[in-house]
């Protein structure tokens, strides 16, 4: 099998790209944005699976412009004021950790930066031997070989493919890999990421695609948005509907949940919210409503539904 010599990594040629299952990232080709299409504030905002880091003022968005050849989408950050930056993180569970230890990983994405961008653009990849939560953990940062990174010089004027090889510990329970600049930026400038991917093996293999559905179900995993859920119920003498809603595909764990603008309401009032009581496991919600004897209740829209890392 022919390779091809890439700076200081090697990208194997296109007849790998039949090997299924390579990459442990999930929508590293950007397709999914079930919350928003911008983010301007630190979390799970935009794009799905990626939790952004805003620094200063910086705003993260979906790109659609000049990506390489394959691609739909990019996750962009821009800058709206001097000493700014955006960093993109994703986090694995323990389950994927487990059976990458003692293992070498290679990590690869293709980045663009505008033409006045400042230092580079490279990696932070670290693990945990406490969990895999994002929020309240001890991360210590990898060793990083054959590292390439991209900078106005080389990255500018199109996409670069960026990569690296870390070594897993064998006592690691959390990892996770970041895009993160080297420096903070002057106000206008921009940094584009797409194609992330990270799998066994010391070579970066092309970029393994998925169609838009098998990602979105990865997606769902994390985090799911109804625009209504149907807990149509008329309450007994009681007041009381009590509806089990099942939760498709399965979660990560009992989620966290989240209502628009109205929550539980009946067919005749749309002004005051039941009194509720919600138990969440992974595959299904205990809604339990509480209002006026023999009432119609269900749930406005929208409904949104988090088990993120």
């Amino acid at each position: 099998m022919a390779l091809t010599k890439v700076t200081t990594g090697t990208i194997a040629d296109d007849s790998i790209q039949s090997l299924k299952n390579r990459n442990l990232i999930i929508n590293g080709a950007m397709q999914v944005w079930q919350r928003n299409l911008t983010q301007t504030s630190t979390g799970y905002g935009c794009v799905d699976r990626w939790k952004n880091t805003v620094s200063g003022t910086t705003t993260f968005s979906q790109d659609t412009a000049s990506l390489p050849t394959g691609f739909e989408y990019a996750l962009r950050w821009t800058t709206g004021a001097s000493s700014s930056y955006g960093q993109s993180r994703q986090y694995l569970e323990t389950s994927t950790v487990k059976i990458l230890r003692g293992r070498t990983l290679t990590a690869s994405s293709y980045v663009k930066v505008s033409g006045s961008y400042s230092g580079y653009v490279t990696w932070e990849i670290a693990y945990s031997t406490i969990s895999d939560s994002a929020a309240g953990n001890t991360w210590v940062q990898l060793t990083e070989t054959s590292v390439v990174t991209a900078s106005a010089l080389d990255a500018s004027s199109d996409y670069k493919r960026i990569s690296c090889n870390v070594a897993i510990p064998s006592n690691a329970v959390g990892l996770y890999i970041g895009i993160v600049p080297s420096a903070t930026q002057a106000s206008g400038q921009w940094v584009s990421v797409t194609g992330v991917q990270l799998e066994v093996g010391e070579v970066a293999t092309p970029f393994e695609h998925r169609s838009y559905g098998e990602e979105l179900a990865l997606c769902q995993r994390y985090y799911q948005k109804y625009t209504y859920i149907g807990l149509d119920g008329t309450s007994a003498g009681d007041g009381v509907v009590s509806r089990n809603y099942y939760i498709q595909p399965q979660m990560r764990s009992a989620p966290d949940i989240n209502f628009g603008a109205y929550g539980f309401r009946s067919n005749t009032s749309m002004t005051t919210p039941y009194t509720t009581t919600i138990a969440p496991t992974n595959n299904y919600i205990l809604f339990q409503v509480t209002g006026t004897a023999n009432s119609r209740v269900y749930i406005y829209n929208p409904v949104y539904l988090s088990a993120e890392l």
